[in-house]
């Protein structure tokens, strides 16, 4: 999907699941609930040059800007693998801007370019083992 703007909805903005050969490239995600872009369990992704704002942890107005109830967040790949995701800009979200697997020490970074701001909790989580 290219060149795409996904606006207010009610649940999560794209999900990606079960899937294999992905890429999103110049998008606008906006005002989403959980996630503005869900990769699950998939891989050969490409998520480049994407717009994700405005991601809440639920539907209501005026939410405690530093309280969550579990995790979500503009970009999550942790369940998913082989992907590349660079040039991103996540903003104005809650919990998270991205959260990523880590890498093997000498591989190629799968993640770079990506700008988080404006996130109430944690710009960046990388969190499992590498080459799990």
């Amino acid at each position: 999907m290219t060149n795409s703007a996904i606006s207010s909805g009610l649940g999560e903005g794209i999900i990606i699941k079960n899937s294999h050969k992905v890429t999103l490239d110049s998008n606008v995600i906006h005002d989403f609930i959980l996630y503005g872009i869900h990769g699950d369990a998939s891989e050969n992704l490409v998520i480049n040059n994407n717009v994700v704002n405005g991601v809440r942890h639920k539907n209501e107005d005026n939410l405690p800007y530093m309280e969550w109830e579990e995790v979500n967040g503009g970009i999550d790949l942790m369940s998913s693998k082989n992907f590349v995701i660079t040039n991103n800009i996540v903003a104005s979200t809650w919990h998270l801007g991205f959260a990523l697997p880590p890498h093997e020490c000498g591989e190629a970074p799968i993640h770079t370019g990506n700008v988080a701001h404006s996130i109430s909790g944690y710009g960046v989580i990388v969190r499992g083992s590498a080459g799990a």
